[in-house]
């Protein structure tokens, strides 16, 4: 299993800062079907992107893991056309983060999946109230989420609180890949945000289970 990292910062784009463009964003081709959108580095509010991305292309359409910051939203389905011509049909977000879920609403009314914290968490987002509240999670599990077959099959697996009280871990087992989110957000020490149910206590015992599970 390959480990995909991720990023989290608070950031905006300045207000008078030129549009991002899809040429900010990087590829990494993972498997023939598989592809990772990156992320800048944290730390310049003009260029950071959001987390990582993962797009995962199946016979029936495309999946796409997180959908970065908002601002970045027509970069994104810039790079996603550039990648495939098939329609994305359904968005999983890892947490609840705005760098992680900025850009639900911009795929159209696709299905959207997450752990059930994560979508009591994206509910209180001013992001989501009103009108927007159709781009919060439409399916939701608490254990394990499985859909697919061989290499397009993705799991949801979720092991306890740690970076936030939903952080899902998503496997690709037929291609032994697994995106954690921001679980493993950068080389540094953990952030555990609190009010959305992090713990830095629950933190080392839910990375062993999912380090113990996705071993093999």
């Amino acid at each position: 299993i390959v480990a995909l990292g991720s990023t989290i910062a608070a950031y905006q784009a300045p207000a008078q800062a030129p549009a991002p463009t899809a040429a900010q964003l990087e590829v990494v081709k993972l498997k023939d079907n598989l592809y990772v959108i990156t992320s800048s580095t944290p730390g310049n509010p003009a260029t950071f992107s959001g987390g990582n991305v993962s797009v995962l292309i199946t016979d029936s359409g495309v999946t796409l893991v997180d959908t970065k910051l908002a601002a970045w939203g027509q970069a994104l389905l810039d790079k996603v056309k550039s990648i495939t011509p098939k329609p994305v049909t359904t968005i999983v977000n890892t947490h609840t983060h705005g760098d992680h879920t900025g850009n639900n609403d911009k795929f159209g009314k696709v299905e959207v999946i997450a752990h059930e914290n994560t979508k009591a968490n994206m509910v209180k987002m001013p992001a989501f109230a009103g009108a927007n509240a159709q781009y919060v999670p439409s399916k939701t599990y608490t254990t394990t989420w499985t859909q697919g077959k061989g290499n397009d099959q993705i799991e949801l697996r979720y092991f306890g609180a740690a970076h936030t009280n939903g952080d899902s871990v998503i496997v690709f087992p037929g291609l032994r890949v697994a995106q954690m989110g921001d679980m493993f957000a950068w080389k540094d020490g953990p952030l555990c945000d609190r009010n959305n149910g992090g713990s830095c206590v629950a933190y080392p015992k839910t990375l062993a289970g999912a380090g113990a599970a996705l071993k093999n």
